[in-house]
């Protein structure tokens, strides 16, 4: 039987894990004492009652880890064409968005102009009539 425990200094919660863990530890090992079969404690050598000292970025390396347990790409469940259907797909909403927000600009533009014109010819009536 073989625990591995390696616990950060920095966290209050992991302190009352280690008080509990600790008292565990003496509890299996005191049961195991009376009948047979050893016991490892894998860890930090700080802790008393670590019988073989481990470190964590040892057992965390790439190349220790079994395949199962190295990180995969997050697809949704989605397959690689259904992937680029998607990609492709919101490439084009991101499009339409920006040709339809320059209309949006020019139609405003062209309104902006208009009514600078028509300010124009109210001033030039204004003139002619005084």
């Amino acid at each position: 039987m073989s625990i591995l425990c390696f616990l950060p200094p920095y966290f209050e919660s992991i302190y009352i894990l280690l008080a509990l863990l600790e008292q565990e530890v003496v509890d299996i090992t005191s049961r195991l004492a009376k009948g047979e079969g050893e016991f490892k404690v894998f860890g930090d050598k700080r802790f008393l009652w670590v019988t073989d000292d481990l470190s964590l970025t040892a057992l965390l390396t790439a190349k220790n880890l079994k395949k199962e347990f190295k990180l995969k790409p997050l697809t949704w469940g989605l397959t690689k064409k259904e992937m680029l259907s998607w990609a492709a797909f919101l490439v084009f909403l991101l499009i339409a968005f920006s040709f339809f927000n320059r209309y949006q600009q020019n139609k405003e533009h062209k309104a902006r102009l208009l009514a600078i014109e028509k300010q124009k010819l109210a001033d030039d009536i204004n003139k002619a009539a005084r």
